[in-house]
């Protein structure tokens, strides 16, 4: 992973994105994450950070229980919130070039698009304000927000909102036309 992470740098890339799953390396409790994880997701941003490297982390391949929050919110959140004031702390420390993105490809299309948009944009507020209260460097920090299904056509809409703050962006993903951009 540091030889990819270096030729990634002499490539002349200035950012790279380290999707974390978490899920399955979590204690039996279900909401701390194991060490030895923390200790190696660590491991992985400090060689990006060697490399001077902006660096993206966030809850990615999570959508089984992430799903869930139109059915179970406060049983969602309170794993969600877990994980995040864990890497929060963990991070908060670490300067500017470290940015947290609160999710990957997450929807709720069983509330339909409107209160879908409306759920991901109450999640990504949480996200924030947990952020932001979390201390160290990040009250300071970037922050990029989950679009809705990280979908740029479906995140550009009025149902989607932004909290207020002036050091956020929002995470979209645009795979048109389909068969050249993710096609096997």
């Amino acid at each position: 992973v540091q030889n990819l992470i270096k030729h990634i740098k002499a490539e002349g890339f200035k950012t790279i994105r380290v999707p974390v799953s978490y899920l399955d390396h979590m204690e039996e409790d279900g909401l701390t994450v194991k060490a030895d994880w923390m200790d190696r997701v660590q491991q992985v941003v400090d060689w990006c950070m060697e490399e001077d490297l902006f660096v993206i982390i966030n809850i990615h391949h999570e959508g089984d229980w992430l799903l869930n929050a139109s059915k179970d919110y406060d049983g969602v959140m309170k794993r969600y919130t877990s994980i995040w004031n864990q890497i929060a702390e963990r991070f908060s420390g670490y300067n500017e070039k470290l940015i947290f993105e609160s999710m990957n490809e997450i929807g709720f299309d069983d509330l339909g698009t409107k209160k879908g948009c409306e759920l991901i944009s109450k999640i990504n507020a949480e996200f924030v304000e947990l952020v932001r209260k979390s201390g160290g460097f990040n009250d300071k920090r970037y922050l990029l927000l989950a679009g809705y299904w990280t979908d740029i056509d479906r995140t550009c809409t009025a149902e989607y909102t932004l909290p207020e703050d002036d050091r956020i962006m929002v995470s979209v993903h645009y795979y048109s036309p389909a068969d050249f951009a993710i096609a096997d």
